[in-house]
């Protein structure tokens, strides 16, 4: 097998690239994701695997590494050997375009031929080698022949006898995208639907704020279409129902219960800084992302994508000249049709550039603005212009506290008027975070206490300031957990007066995407004590942890205390104790 491929590199260099992959360098790649990039045919951006790699990161690894540790350069090796070979002949969308024997991608493979047994003969003699070579084999279970509809039928007959695997009708889906998209498009992309439905149907909405809704929006349910329309554009039918399905869960729907929208949806997907959500509008979005394959049609000429398609459907002049017509495939004609978004941000000099962006390179992010920009500017406003900008930017920077849901906090809170001294042998410990805007500084306070009521470490510390104060919060839990630990405090409570962070660790919610990987640490470092729980007090429950994240604005880095009382706090433990 490894005779038909090219000698390339040096000794020294094939040893570094024969090294397995291992875990560590998996781990490693996630880290490097945008938590919020394009999701795969999978739905699922990064941010998901970031939140729950630690139920799922054995069996996600085991399959990286599986599909990694392969010899699949060896597979397209012997394809492109056979088919220069003239042994196999593979297909061509036009007589002038490129010929395709295989396409593989990772662990699904698509291979074409002429419908003879010889050339099957020959692929079943590459794939056995394969096979050999590498210790994986072709799970027959999953296998299907597709003919085309002039193939003889006693010539598929010795084609399905010689294989032994059945022959479909339809090969319905390839990496997740139909493969064949007739009249009835709707139905073609139901699964979409399917997919978002089934997601909205599993979460329980009672437990979610209306900021986690705008999170799961945001990341999981618009982002689960992206790789869809990135290579069709969806019916306009088909993206109101599915924002039809994301505004009921927004306005929290139960069953067919209807209730009032307050907002409109156009007003929902306009910037935050505008009076909205900053929600995608979906068939905007959707065109920017077809725009980006004009773009890489355009200036990405040693493609398989720019060879193949520029044969069949723009031989004779570049993408950017092609005068649209309703013909050819659906994925080409969806690609062609956001060709108006090109012309919106196309400079008009001798090099075209994207005007939008800093670069002139095309992004689907400036595209995205441009056309939603657009669309605002076409509807009616008011004659104050962008001077509500800045109303709405003082808004959304306000520190307000949130709204309380008795019901929900019931379970999480202990609503009393002193600090209650945990049980025996059991140790308390408070915590709280402040802001100090005017020194680009916030400042974590910790406190703890015996059954006694008697102290028995304290710490204070300062940290760069965050973006949200709710971060701060979530940094003093954790720095809590942390610190019980160093004292080796195994039976513990902790409370604090940040209601939001609290409802967040007892729901386990950890999707936020400023400091969601603060609260699964700490939900880590939880799961390491004998006893551990952690309440929702209120501020006169939490006095002494509230002074000490005050206590000097401009102190040192750390401050620790261990059995000993500062002056300016004996008067405060003393009055929580009696």
């Amino acid at each position: 097998m490894l005779d038909v491929v090219e000698t390339r590199v040096s000794t020294e260099m094939n040893a570094e690239l024969i090294k397995p992959f291992v875990e560590a360098k998996v781990q490693l790649a996630l880290k490097q994701m945008d938590a919020n990039t394009t999701p795969g045919p999978d739905g699922l951006p990064p941010l998901f695997y970031k939140q729950f790699w630690g139920k799922i990161g054995r069996e996600v690894t085991e399959a990286v590494l599986s599909a990694l540790n392969t010899v699949t350069g060896g597979l397209n090796a012997l394809f492109k050997q056979a088919e220069c070979g003239g042994e196999i002949r593979g297909v061509s969308l036009c007589p002038t375009g490129p010929r395709i024997s295989h396409l593989l991608f990772a662990d699904d493979s698509l291979v074409f031929c002429r419908a003879t047994v010889s050339e099957c003969v020959k692929i079943q003699s590459l794939l056995y080698l394969y096979e050999l070579a590498s210790g994986q084999s072709i799970n027959r279970g999953k296998t299907n022949i597709f003919f085309s509809s002039n193939t003889l039928s006693r010539t598929q007959d010795a084609i399905i006898n010689f294989f032994g695997i059945p022959a479909t009708q339809s090969y319905e889906y390839y990496l997740g995208l139909p493969s064949l998209v007739g009249r009835a498009k709707k139905k073609s992309f139901s699964l979409i639907k399917e997919r978002i439905w089934k997601k909205l149907k599993g979460w329980k909405e009672k437990l979610l704020s209306q900021g986690g809704r705008e999170i799961l929006v945001k990341a999981v349910i618009q982002a689960i279409p992206t790789y869809t329309m990135s290579c069709f554009k969806l019916p306009k039918g088909l993206i109101k129902e599915i924002e039809t399905l994301i505004r009921k869960f927004w306005w929290s729907y139960k069953g067919e219960q209807r209730k009032i929208h307050w907002v409109g949806w156009d007003k929902m997907c306009r910037p935050k800084g505008e009076g909205g959500m900053r929600f995608r509008e979906l068939e905007k979005f959707n065109d920017s992302l077809l725009a980006k394959q004009i773009w890489r049609l355009a200036y990405n000429e040693e493609s398989l994508f720019h060879k193949v398609f520029k044969a069949k459907f723009f031989p004779n002049c570049s993408i950017m000249e092609f005068e649209s017509l309703n013909k050819g495939s659906y994925a080409w004609r969806s690609i062609i049709k956001a060709k108006h978004v090109m012309d919106l941000g196309m400079g008009v000099s001798d090099k075209q550039v994207w005007v939008p962006s800093n670069n002139g390179e095309f992004t689907t992010r400036s595209a995205y603005h441009l056309l939603a920009g657009q669309g605002r500017n076409l509807l009616p406003s008011s004659s104050s212009g962008g001077g509500n900008k800045q109303v709405w930017k003082s808004i959304w920077n306000l520190q307000v506290p949130h709204k309380k849901d008795d019901r929900r906090v019931a379970v999480a809170a202990t609503r009393v008027p002193r600090w209650i001294p945990p049980i025996p042998n059991h140790f308390k410990i408070n915590f709280d975070g402040a802001v100090f805007s005017e020194l680009n500084a916030a400042r974590l306070g910790l406190v703890i206490c015996d059954s006694y009521g008697r102290m028995v470490g304290a710490l204070a510390k300062r940290i760069p300031i965050p973006i949200l104060a709710a971060i701060v919060e979530a940094l003093a839990y954790r720095r809590a957990l942390i610190f019980a630990k160093e004292l080796n405090l195994m039976d513990t409570v902790f409370e604090g007066e940040a209601e939001q962070i609290i409802i967040a660790l007892l729901a386990k919610e950890v999707h936020q995407p400023e400091y969601g990987h603060v609260l699964q640490d700490s939900l880590v470092l939880a799961s390491g004590f004998r006893v551990c729980s952690f309440n929702y007090v209120m501020r006169v429950s939490n006095s002494v942890a509230h002074f000490l994240s005050r206590r000097s604005k401009t102190g040192n880095e750390l401050q620790v205390w261990l059995d000993s009382i500062p002056d300016n706090l004996a008067p405060l433990v003393s009055r929580d104790v009696l």
